[in-house]
């Protein structure tokens, strides 16, 4: 039989392990979907999709952070500079130890759905 001290340690070292890969999240690589449709700080443009609708999901591998976006209300998934719009199912990537975001090797600093 265990004693009380024993099953505790058991307890306490599962949760310290359960804990382990929630630590594994992108810190340096900001969200960077821009619901107000204006990348160039030039005014208002078209209706964007709202951020809740998108809703972005970003991965964390090995370093790199990743999304791929999808515009459910039939936008067009778009990345500035440079109105990039990706094929689909390409992600846009960022290293976590630099910090900056790429699309099929452009540097990208803002997303949207237009």
């Amino acid at each position: 039989m265990f004693s009380r001290n024993s099953f505790l340690i058991l307890i306490v070292s599962n949760v310290a392990y359960s804990c382990i890969p929630t630590q594994q999240t992108c810190i340096n690589c900001a969200p960077f979907y821009d619901s107000t449709c204006d990348p160039g700080g030039y005014g208002p443009g078209p209706t964007c999709e709202d951020l809740a609708s998108v809703a972005p999901s970003y991965s964390y591998s090995a370093g790199t952070c990743s999304v791929t976006l999808t515009c459910p209300g039939g936008g067009t998934p778009t990345f500035f500079p440079g109105s990039l719009t990706p094929a689909p199912g390409v992600a846009a990537t960022c290293s976590e130890s630099t910090g900056a975001w790429f699309l099929s090797g452009s540097g990208v600093n803002n997303m949207q759905c237009i």
